[in-house]
C-alpha cells in the first residue's frame, strides 16, 4: 500500500538518507513544487539585468519567469508564456533586446510586458 507523504516523513530516520520514494514519487515532487512556488524565488542578481532590455529566466518545474529591465530602469517579472499559444517566450537563461518576441508566431512584447504586435491577427484585434 502506498504511504502518504505524512507517513513517509514520520517514518524517516534522523541522520539517514531519505527513503527512495522522496526522490521518485510524482506526488512528493508536486508537493515540493507547491511549497517552493508559494513564496519568493530568487532568480538572479540585479547586476545581471543592469541595462535596459537585459533579461534572465528561471523557475521551478513547469513554471518559468522572465525578469527584464525596462526602458524606465525598473525591473519587472512576467510569466515566461506567450498569451497567444502558451509557448515559452525566452528559451535561453539570459539575453538582451529592445523587445521580447515569442518564437512560435512572433508576437512581440514591450519591456513593460504590454503586447506590441500580434502577427497574423485581424485588423480589429485589440492588443490591450
Amino acid at each position: 500500500m502506498l504511504q502518504s507523504i505524512a507517513e513517509l516523513i514520520s517514518a524517516r530516520r534522523p541522520g539517514c538518507a531519505l527513503p527512495q520514494a522522496f526522490y521518485q514519487r510524482q506526488d512528493v515532487f508536486a508537493a515540493d513544487l507547491d511549497l517552493l512556488c508559494r513564496g519568493w524565488t530568487c532568480l538572479g542578481h540585479a547586476s545581471e539585468i543592469a541595462a535596459a532590455g537585459a533579461w534572465i529566466t528561471g523557475g521551478f518545474g513547469p513554471e518559468s519567469a522572465i525578469v527584464v529591465r525596462g526602458e524606465d530602469g525598473l525591473a519587472r517579472a512576467f510569466a515566461n508564456v506567450c498569451r497567444h499559444r502558451g509557448s515559452r517566450i525566452c528559451a535561453d537563461q539570459h539575453g538582451s533586446g529592445a523587445m521580447l518576441t515569442c518564437p512560435y508566431h512572433a508576437w512581440t512584447y514591450r519591456l513593460d510586458g504590454s503586447l506590441r504586435a500580434a502577427r497574423e491577427m485581424d485588423a480589429d484585434f485589440d492588443p490591450a
